[in-house]
């Protein structure tokens, strides 16, 4: 058996919503993507696709089935740089504890792995040799991810990929001996809860600092909201992911301050010094996909609901930002849609997911891959 498919350059991401918008929501992290992308776009993306421009969806017809879209960004090392979304997924079965499974018929799912070795051959034969030309000896060394190891600037980084796919990408490594496919390994593989949050599970109450418990508030004693620069320190050394102050600073974010009284007395007595490096007890961050990448509330101010107000207030203000996403609300399918990805073994999380008023939805993956030694 051969894999062999061929995939396609589409110039413009705007081109490929429609379609995704369908499949809602299924589609969702990557259709967000591209949808962060019309506001804010990457000059070195790239949008892939196993249909040509001209294959594109008209009222009658779609592309041959299955197909695969994605965005790719290699020069987002050692972030995310490949989400993806396969029309599989759609025919798919999900049993909440389980792990997300393909349902589709065997040729069908063939030829998703044919597909999906095509994408990564395509990343690693076509756009991963200018990435690495382009890489400074500083950067090259920069591959550090919090408290994981650093990886390789030849390591392609896959995010929120169903563990439907993610499974057909492991088994390859298997097969790779009797397919013609690119060979690589898969250093890590996260396992993820998906959530889905509808537009009424974040709507406007949230942001006022009114449903707040006393001494808590949303802005800064100088009239500030979301996250500062001079926050980052404290901020990274709390992630298991560390993210770049530049990822930060164009993430939609929300931050909740305290009045320690104690400490301060009264907002009058508090010196300017102590304004201006105001820290944050609690953070949240959402990703250029639609998801909460980080939930964050310091262990003594737990167990008041602020990390549930805190969730619902960055999903509202990221969703209707329109420095974040061009949403296109007039599509049928459309409805505000959110998304938040927990470890299988969090279940603190996983119940706050729930008391915002998430969905368990499906299983992700977060997948490393990097080519054998010998290619």
């Amino acid at each position: 058996m051969e894999l062999e498919n061929t995939i396609s350059v589409h110039p413009n991401s705007g081109d490929l919503i429609p379609l995704l918008q369908s499949h809602l929501p299924r589609s969702g992290p990557l259709l967000r993507r591209l949808q962060h992308d019309l506001v804010r776009k990457s000059q070195t993306a790239r949008y892939l696709a196993t249909f040509p421009p001209t294959g594109l969806p008209t009222k009658t017809s779609g592309p041959p089935s299955p197909w695969l879209v994605a965005y790719v960004d290699l020069y987002a090392w050692p972030e995310t740089q490949i989400w993806l979304y396969s029309n599989s997924e759609a025919e798919s079965k999900t049993v909440r504890g389980e792990m997300s499974t393909l349902a589709s018929s065997d040729s069908h799912i063939n030829e998703t792995r044919a597909q999906l070795m095509a994408l990564i051959s395509y990343c690693f034969e076509k756009l991963l040799p200018g990435f690495l030309s382009s890489l400074t000896e500083s950067s090259a060394i920069s591959g550090s991810h919090g408290n994981r190891p650093p990886k390789p600037p030849t390591t392609l980084v896959l995010g929120s990929v169903h563990s439907g796919l993610a499974c057909l990408i492991k088994e390859t490594v298997d097969l790779r001996t009797f397919l013609q496919c690119p060979k690589f390994h898969i250093p890590y593989i996260g396992h993820y809860f998906k959530y889905s949050f509808q537009q009424s599970a974040h709507d406007s109450t949230v942001n006022s600092s009114a449903v707040l418990p006393r001494r808590y508030r949303f802005r800064s004693r100088s009239g500030v909201e979301g996250y500062q620069p001079y926050q980052y320190d404290l901020i990274k050394s709390r992630c298991v992911i560390a993210r770049s102050q530049e990822t930060l600073e164009r993430m939609a974010s929300v931050v909740i301050y305290y009045d320690d009284p104690e400490i301060t007395g009264t907002a009058t007595d508090v010196s300017a010094e102590m304004s201006e490096q105001e820290m944050p007890i609690a953070w949240a961050f959402m990703g250029f996909d639609g998801s909460l990448v980080t939930l964050h509330v310091e262990p003594e101010h737990r167990r008041l609901g602020l990390g549930v107000l805190l969730g619902k207030s960055v999903m509202h203000q990221s969703m209707f930002d329109a420095k974040q996403f061009h949403l296109g609300m007039e599509h049928e399918r459309e409805r505000g849609w959110a998304f938040a990805d927990v470890e299988r073994k969090n279940e603190a999380s996983q119940r706050t997911m729930e008391k915002m008023g998430g969905e368990f939805a499906w299983t992700v993956s977060w997948v490393l891959l990097q080519q054998c030694a010998d290619e």
